[in-house]
């Protein structure tokens, strides 16, 4: 049987003795802040990965095959049982690739919108409450001006 073992210490730090809000709360926003933004460029490449991917499948079919009538063209045309097998193949590449995107742009949406500590509190001392925890609209007028506009 596995046994886990925590290790604490006794010792204060000169911000943990002095004010244990401020020194701790100040060093641990900006380690979520650094996590948080590179996430955001996680978030980004995947979503420009996933752009690339489009555009070059794109440009690869039309340079190949051309544009047809009404911008319509046939990419393969064979056996029943291959074209079906190549249907669920590429549909299976689709859906991963849209879902890289939804969850990348999800992603951001969520922490861009979602109010810091200090604009609820904000919020709340003139009197109005935000959203915690759902995407809104209400939020964007208390946050930040740069982010809202991401």
């Amino acid at each position: 049987m596995g046994r886990i073992f925590a290790f604490t210490s006794t010792q204060q730090s000169d911000s943990e003795t002095r004010d244990p809000d401020q020194g701790t709360r100040s060093r641990h926003n900006r380690l979520d802040r650094k996590r948080w933004q590179s996430r955001i460029y996680l978030c980004f490449s995947a979503a420009f990965i996933v752009f690339l991917i489009n555009l070059t499948v794109t440009i690869a079919a039309i340079a190949k095959h051309g544009l047809g009538q009404d911008y319509r063209q046939m990419l393969y045309e064979g056996d029943c049982d291959t074209v079906r097998k190549l249907n669920v193949g590429v549909h299976v590449i689709i859906n991963a690739l849209s879902t890289i995107l939804l969850a990348s742009s999800n992603y951001c949406m969520q922490c861009l919108s979602a109010p810091t500590r200090e604009e609820v509190d904000r919020a709340h001392a003139s009197g109005r409450w935000l959203d915690i925890g759902i995407l809104s609209t209400r939020n964007l007028r208390a946050i930040q001006k740069r982010r809202a506009l991401l």
